[in-house]
């Protein structure tokens, strides 16, 4: 259940505004240039036109980053996916806090969601959400076997107050 971004394509982080730095027509056209294929943004950000048919123009694939504490909460997100023809929805889903349970019911809510609206959802993994550790999210890809994780290793660093499973990355 484990699907590591980096096998998807060569991509980017866009800035968090259409001003900053790597978010503009230039920025764009140099990472297209540099073999960068997917453009990874919030979905705030993804609702600046300009700066989608700049992307567009780079004939660049796009993934929708989003926060999710229900499942309600990521529907704009899953939405604009669509209207964009991303790749994916990455969701940064509940908090670190919810019971295993709790957790359990959230990711099984946001891929009802996700199939209604016929988008592919991923979690990823990083501290303060309910993949805050790498045990966690094994425990939830056993509980919800649809599950599937966007893992990003580096999200969960060599922080010796992280549980033993992740220390041993």
């Amino acid at each position: 259940s484990l699907m590591p971004t980096h096998h998807l394509l060569a991509g980017f982080t866009l800035g968090c505004s259409c001003d900053r730095p790597g978010s503009s027509e230039q920025g764009i056209a140099e990472n297209a240039r540099s073999g960068c294929r997917v453009v990874v943004a919030d979905v705030d950000l993804l609702m600046c036109d300009a700066l989608v048919e700049t992307c567009r123009a780079h004939s660049l694939l796009f993934v929708v980053e989003c926060c999710a504490q229900t499942a309600e909460d990521a529907v704009p997100a899953l939405r604009r996916a669509k209207r964009l023809g991303a790749l994916c929805v990455s969701v940064h889903a509940g908090a670190a806090t919810m019971t295993a349970g709790e957790a359990g019911e959230l990711a099984d809510a946001l891929l009802d969601v996700a199939g209604r609206e016929r988008v592919r959802l991923l979690f990823r993994t990083c501290r303060g959400c309910i993949m805050q550790d790498l045990g966690r999210a094994s425990e939830l890809c056993e509980r919800v076997p649809r599950l599937r994780v966007a893992l990003a290793p580096a999200h969960y660093g060599a922080d010796a107050g992280l549980p033993a499973p992740t220390r041993a990355l």
